[in-house]
C-alpha cells in the first residue's frame, strides 16, 4: 500500500522518529491507526450508551417540570463533584 501524506504530516512523522519517540515511520503510522481505532470504538460505545439512556428516558413516562429545588440540588451536586476532583488533583 502506498500512502501520500502532506509535507506537514511527513515532517511531523519524521520529527517523532528523529526525536526518539518512535523507532520508525511505520511505528508512528501503526500507533496513529491504533488510536483511531480506539477512538472509533469509544464513539460507538458512547452512541450505544446514549441511545440506551434515551430509550430509558422515553420509557420512564411523561416528564415533570423542574422546580427551583431541583435546580439547586443539581448545582449543589455539581459543586460537590468539582470540589472532589480539585481535592484529588491537589494531592
Amino acid at each position: 500500500m502506498t500512502i501520500n501524506l502532506s509535507v506537514e504530516r511527513e515532517q511531523f512523522i519524521r520529527s517523532l522518529v528523529q526525536g526518539g519517540r518512535y523507532a520508525s515511520e511505520n511505528e508512528v503510522i501503526e500507533e496513529a491507526l491504533r488510536l483511531l481505532e480506539l477512538r472509533d470504538q469509544k464513539h460507538a460505545e458512547d452512541k450505544e450508551r446514549i441511545e440506551a439512556l434515551l430509550i430509558e428516558g422515553l420509557d420512564s413516562g411523561p416528564s415533570t417540570p423542574m422546580t427551583t429545588q431541583d435546580w439547586d440540588d443539581i448545582e449543589r451536586e455539581g459543586k460537590r463533584i468539582l470540589a472532589t476532583r480539585r481535592d484529588r488533583m491537589a494531592q
